[in-house]
């Protein structure tokens, strides 16, 4: 067996494609541990992970020191640079993975240590109750709207039209749950319901 390839029950968007997609890159390329899906979240850079201390007050959760000089850092979500994320859609995994577990890197040891990343939108696993129509509209979205919220081929990041054509694709009602002033990975602003008239 030279390939395992891994699906987790709750984490569901994944794709056929990117399950050839790993597999291809696995096959010839002897020296990747594995290849896993990833989606860019720049809104979580490590930069605004925070922890509460024991007097009930914020802290940075790993110290601003471990990513350089913070003179030089900012708030902006996208000046750390891209922030991927393993999404848990698939996992295609060389078997010795499993066998040498301590050998791997966390959160998922079973991936090895020479990653390769499947770059993908929106991909998340299923932990809160608030994931789920995420993932919905993942699944069920018009293949209109996927396309036109496709990682761009040089870098990876999400390019869309104008918000007003991306929203008239959904089949959104009175209903229909969104974020009102959350940026999207896309970089533009989920409207009121008022813009939806």
């Amino acid at each position: 067996m030279k390939l395992l390839v891994l699906l987790f029950a709750n984490a569901a968007t994944v794709t056929p494609q990117s399950i050839e997609n790993g597999i291809a890159l696995c096959g010839p390329t002897l020296f990747l541990d594995s290849a896993v899906t990833v989606s860019c979240y720049n809104m979580w850079s490590p930069l605004r992970a925070r922890r509460i201390n024991a007097q009930g007050l914020l802290d940075p959760f790993v110290p601003f020191e471990t990513f350089g000089d913070p003179k030089t850092m900012n708030c902006d979500r996208d000046s750390q640079g891209d922030v991927w994320f393993a999404d848990m859609g698939v996992s295609i995994v060389r078997p010795y993975c499993l066998d040498q577990l301590e050998a791997g890197l966390l959160p998922q040891k079973w991936m090895g240590q020479k990653i390769h990343p499947i770059k993908q939108w929106g991909g998340l696993d299923v932990d809160e109750p608030w994931q789920i129509p995420a993932v919905e509209n993942w699944i069920s979205g018009p293949r209109d709207l996927i396309n036109c919220l496709k990682p761009n081929a040089h870098n990876g990041r999400i390019t869309t039209s104008p918000k007003k054509t991306a929203l008239s694709l959904l089949r959104l009602d009175k209903w229909s749950r969104f974020w009102t002033s959350a940026a999207t990975p896309a970089g533009w602003v989920w409207p009121s319901r008022k813009d939806l008239a």
